[in-house]
């Protein structure tokens, strides 16, 4: 059966259900401590109280699917975390599958801002760079693809492209 667990995303319940026909299940506090897998198991008519954070949590729906909901939360200017259900995450408590994401969402932010900072350095006219730049700059196009790559290299790419940024304007 296809499902939708909502944590404060209100908003396009009624929609999500009654255009796509996905069962919905509201997570409240208690929740927290359970596994996805228990939460997939629970009554998907229940109503609770919101929490502070934004999640949908989706089960069994296929990419188009998972598009649609998306496409749905955006036109209600909505942007809750996101996340499918994986035979990986499908044990997991709550409260640790949203520090994952958590910590998933900050690295892709960063992630974002060194591709801004090095979109913008490629638009420098008659840049010179030094052999160390050039590396540096390397290093950081190095972590795009590197699927270990943390906060702290990250935030220490970013500083370095700033600086050279910062040399070349």
């Amino acid at each position: 059966m296809k499902k939708i667990c909502l944590l404060n995303v209100d908003q396009v319940k009624e929609e999500l259900r009654h255009q796509m026909e996905i069962a919905i299940l509201d997570i409240t506090d208690a929740d927290a401590k359970c596994t996805v897998e228990q939460l997939l198991a629970e009554n998907f008519d229940r109503t609770v109280p919101n929490r502070e954070d934004e999640l949908v949590l989706m089960s069994e729906l296929s990419e188009a699917e998972m598009n649609e909901v998306s496409q749905i939360l955006k036109t209600h200017d909505l942007h809750p975390i996101q996340v499918a259900v994986t035979e990986y995450n499908i044990h997991w408590t709550l409260s640790d599958l949203l520090e994952e994401v958590r910590k998933e969402h900050a690295l892709f932010l960063k992630m974002n801002e060194l591709g801004q900072l090095m979109k913008a350095l490629n638009e420098v006219k008659n840049l010179q760079l030094s052999f160390e730049e050039k590396m540096t700059i390397m290093e950081c196009f190095s972590l795009f693809q590197d699927a270990n790559v943390t906060m702290e290299k990250l935030e220490n790419a970013i500083a370095q492209m700033n600086q050279i940024l910062k040399k070349s304007s």
